[in-house]
């Protein structure tokens, strides 16, 4: 399947205050015969084809249907899916959402993750799973969390049916409705003064410190690559002026990480490493 043309829509607002923009072919209704115009299909083969056109849609014409297929020449069930590629973004938005619908055989899930970079540093990442068959068209959410402040300038969204390097034969699941939401709220905050996070690389934990102009309640948390949620320290009042937050790394597993903080007044997220 060749790469395709990426068609950007223009940004709007629904009647419901939803943001939904800069997706190519969201709702999967502009193709091109087989081929998906501003996608691209991982793992296909025409000769196995596991990624085709569906009338049954959860809005508009079609949708995306993605099947466990045996490949005799690879004498597997590739996994099917999509994705995007790098396509161009402006805005920090705070999740993706979409709906889902159909049976998923064996060990098989379906994935979703996103990305958002800010020329070759990778800013944000969100993902969502999903796990059982569902005959109904059903919701999912995948919040993205970001590592730096700042506003992407594209993104990359890939969506699979896995239960790891294979599929199952026998999945079939439609996917529809891609839209991302809202604004990062970190993103509109501005950040305190004197930030400094020590040490990093951190073993035990890591010291925050930093200067409030008046008091806020901030909460602290830690994020894998993967953009969930490992360690919460909730809510609590900071006062204004020098302040300093310890943050226990010493059940997480070397690597990188992301400390997201939100007050009401005040937030940031920085990247931090833990060695042994």
């Amino acid at each position: 399947m060749k790469n395709s043309i990426i068609v950007l829509l223009v940004l709007l607002f629904t009647a419901t205050g939803v943001l939904e923009a800069q997706l190519p072919n969201p709702n999967f209704e502009n193709w091109n015969g087989d081929t998906l115009i501003g996608w691209s299909f991982i793992n296909y083969d025409p000769n196995f084809e596991n990624a085709l056109q569906s009338t049954d849609a959860y809005s508009g014409d079609y949708a995306v249907r993605l099947k466990g297929v045996y490949n005799d020449f690879l004498a597997i069930v590739p996994r099917p899916g999509l994705s995007t590629g790098k396509i161009p973004l402006t805005t920090a938005y705070t999740s993706l959402r979409g709906n889902v619908k159909g049976t998923l055989a064996g060990n098989d899930h379906f994935v979703i993750t996103v990305d958002f970079f800010d020329g070759a540093t990778t800013l944000a990442v969100g993902s969502a799973e999903v796990s059982l068959s569902t005959t109904e068209w059903t919701s999912f959410e995948a919040p993205i969390n970001y590592g730096y402040t700042g506003v992407p300038d594209s993104a990359w969204i890939s969506i699979l049916i896995t239960s790891g390097l294979q599929a199952t034969e026998g999945s079939d699941f439609l996917v529809d409705n891609l839209h991302f939401e809202g604004a990062s709220a970190v993103d509109d905050l501005p950040e305190p003064e004197r930030l400094t996070l020590y040490p990093n690389p951190a073993t035990e934990q890591v010291n925050v410190s930093f200067y409030l102009q008046q008091p806020d309640d901030i909460s602290f948390s830690i994020l894998n690559l993967s953009g969930q949620t490992l360690k919460t320290i909730p809510k609590k009042p900071f006062t204004g002026g020098a302040n300093n937050q310890v943050i226990p790394t010493e059940t997480l597993a070397p690597g990188i990480y992301f400390l997201k903080a939100l007050g009401d007044k005040t937030g940031f997220v920085r990247e931090i490493v833990v060695k042994r």
